[in-house]
Parts: structure tokens; sequence; C-alpha cells
């Protein structure tokens, strides 16, 4: 889990847009998320979070359709390592974003 220092080195993202919005908890990987900011930076895009860490009765929300072995669930020793990017349907957006995040 990232901590408040860690948290302040990033560019792109704050604590509160990665918080399960079941429980409250962001529970993201340090090292995710400095790829996903070098990702945010290299795309020149700015990234609309729809969804960052869940808990397991957030995730097993038939609303969600989270799978059971979500890279966004967190667990006690496991941090999330992924996100939902709200890409509006656009197709040149959307490659910005995916090309950004192969290279990160």
């Amino acid at each position: 889990m990232a901590t408040p220092e860690q948290w302040a080195r990033l560019k792109y993202f704050v604590p509160s847009e990665m918080a399960c919005p079941h429980c409250g908890v962001e529970q993201m990987s340090y090292a995710f998320l400095l790829k996903l900011d070098l990702a945010r930076d290299w795309s020149g895009v700015p990234f609309q979070i729809t969804s960052g860490s869940r808990c397991a009765a957030h995730n097993s929300d038939p609303a969600v359709g989270g799978s059971k072995t979500s890279s966004h669930l967190f667990t006690p020793g496991k941090d999330s390592c992924a996100v939902d990017v709200n890409d509006h349907k656009d197709p040149v957006l959307r490659a910005k974003i995916l090309l950004a995040a192969m290279h990160a």
C-alpha cells in the first residue's frame, strides 16, 4: 500500500480517486501507481478513474461484475493493481491511453 509520502511523489493521482466506494479503503500497489502516473504523463490526456481498489463485498456486487480473481481486489497482504479508466468511447483517446499504458 502506498504511504502518504509515496502518494505525494505522484503527479496525477490522489488516494481518494482510488478508494473503494463501498468501504472507503484505498489499498493500491505503489509500483502500479508509479506506472499509472508514468502512463498518464506519456499519454498527454487526463485519466478519469472509474474504479480502483475494491473490497470483496464491493467486487462481488452484481452491478460491479468483478471477477473473484480481479486485480482490483485488495486483501491483507495483497494490494490492488488495476484501475478502470473512462475513455468516453473515443477511439483516439482510448488508443492514447492504451499505448501509454503498454509502454509504462
